[in-house]
């Protein structure tokens, strides 16, 4: 392999990695964003749930 292969090779090698580091990047963030998203509606469905319990309790009395 001459010199410029080597040197091409490592190029790509560096060029892939930064697209893979991208890529991952863009993971991670949409992860956060559908974690957010979750927390989001569990808290929702927590409060509807209590909300419900209440006007059970209410219905009850």
């Amino acid at each position: 392999m001459t010199e410029a292969e080597k040197d091409e090779f490592i190029e790509n090698l560096e060029e892939e990695l930064t697209e893979l580091r991208d890529n991952y990047a863009d993971i991670v963030r949409e992860r956060d964003s559908l974690q957010a998203q979750v927390d989001s509606l569990t808290a929702r469905i927590e409060g509807a749930r209590d909300d419900l319990e209440d006007v059970v309790r209410g219905l009850g009395s």
